[in-house]
């Protein structure tokens, strides 16, 4: 209707009727009679809206990534709730002795679920990730006995999670995994028995 402002909801300004426009930017340069503010008001129309328009793109862009991180992290905390549930499920005797087998606590597991990417074996994918078999007998033993537990309680799960996603996690997993020296030695190991073979 004529005489309203209305507000753009994607750049996030006001836009007045075209009517106002002139008497809103001389009322504006009135009471701010910035250098800024003068160069802004100085470039052709056609300028300002295409700068205006890039921005809007680019402010969408934006938005679109945080729109989707919100719904990757609200999807990610629901399958973790479903995780602990299913786990629980399973009975108490059972669940404190798998607990108590990696070393964790019912507070501890609690809090290990709150973290990203909970209800995910991020450990077996960096193994294979770096060329390690998780099935293998010296694998599994090293998860079961200290592995495991520190990978669940880990506080770069959500960057493990990206660079497993990328394909680079062999690249940087020694600068911030707290598995990295135990996966040095499951390597050694592994070429160590591959040396072993070839000489039997």
């Amino acid at each position: 209707m004529h005489g309203e402002i209305r507000l753009d909801r994607i750049v996030g300004r006001t836009i007045l009727p075209s009517g106002l426009t002139k008497n809103f930017a001389l009322a504006q340069r009135a009471n701010d009679p910035s250098p800024l503010f003068s160069l802004l008001t100085s470039f052709p129309r056609k300028a300002i809206e295409a700068k205006g328009f890039h921005m809007a793109g680019n402010l969408i862009s934006e938005t679109v990534e945080a729109w989707r991180f919100v719904i990757s992290l609200l999807a990610d905390r629901r399958r973790s709730r479903a995780a602990t549930r299913e786990f629980w499920a399973m009975g108490l005797d059972e669940c404190t002795g798998i607990l108590n087998d990696i070393g964790l606590s019912r507070s501890e597991f609690d809090e290990a679920m709150r973290l990203p990417y909970a209800s995910q074996d991020l450990l077996s994918s960096a193994m294979r990730s770096i060329d390690i078999d998780p099935d293998s007998f010296q694998s599994l033993e090293a998860a079961h006995r200290f592995m495991s537990r520190i990978c669940i309680t880990c506080q770069h799960r959500r960057q493990c999670h990206g660079h497993l996603a990328a394909f680079d996690f062999e690249s940087h997993y020694q600068d911030f995994c707290p598995n990295n020296v135990n996966f040095t030695d499951l390597l050694a190991d592994g070429r160590s028995q591959s040396m072993a073979g070839k000489t039997c």
